[in-house]
């Protein structure tokens, strides 16, 4: 029988990521069946969208019912609601995008190093090819996140780092931003002082 964590792991984007194409395009590139992209795309909408509809929700109540003391906090809650939307809007197109940093020498030294900061954090490295490493962070944590993976593509003396966080299945979370620029910039400091 699976336990979950496994059932987890294997619903992350590790499996369907393209190294080569991502590469080229220097952006996160995953091989997905289309009735996959389009359900992530319809994730994204809603989650961009529902802040926006409550907004105007709230607005046109009080448009109705011509409360005097609410309708001025509608219109702030209207505004908020439009600067929520640009946050998660802007959250997510940067799931997408590598950070590129100068390496050691050249790709072969590079990987090994990221091979050595793996093994001294006791990090799974859950995929590997000539030019990339999927790194597993860390596994599920209850209420908070679905598991967190490390992407990283070596090219010349150049290394191209993501983090992903998930949320339900293996929808990107935009809301762990902050957590997921941590561990890039730890990993980018041993990379670069090491």
């Amino acid at each position: 029988m699976l336990c979950y964590p496994y059932v987890v792991l294997n619903l992350m984007k590790y499996l369907s990521f393209n190294s080569r194409k991502s590469l080229e395009k220097e952006k996160l590139i995953f091989e997905e069946p289309f009735l996959l992209i389009i359900l992530e795309h319809f994730q994204y909408f809603i989650l961009i969208i529902a802040p926006i509809i409550f907004g105007l929700a709230f607005f046109y109540v009080q448009l109705y019912f011509q409360n005097p003391v609410l309708f001025p906090f509608s219109i702030v809650t209207l505004l908020l609601s439009f600067l929520i939307t640009l946050f998660i809007f802007l959250q997510i197109k940067k799931t997408a995008t590598f950070r590129k940093i100068k390496g050691k020498g050249n790709r072969k030294e590079n990987m090994n190093l990221i091979e050595s900061i793996c093994n001294r954090n006791d990090w799974k490295i859950l995929h590997t090819d000539n030019h990339s490493h999927v790194i597993l962070i860390e596994n599920l944590t209850l209420a908070y996140h679905n598991g967190r993976e490390l992407f990283i593509l070596c090219k010349d003396d150049k290394v191209y780092i993501k983090c992903l966080t998930y949320s339900i299945h293996d929808l990107k979370s935009p809301f762990h931003w902050n957590s997921q620029r941590k561990i890039e910039n730890m990993f980018i400091e041993k990379i670069v002082f090491w």
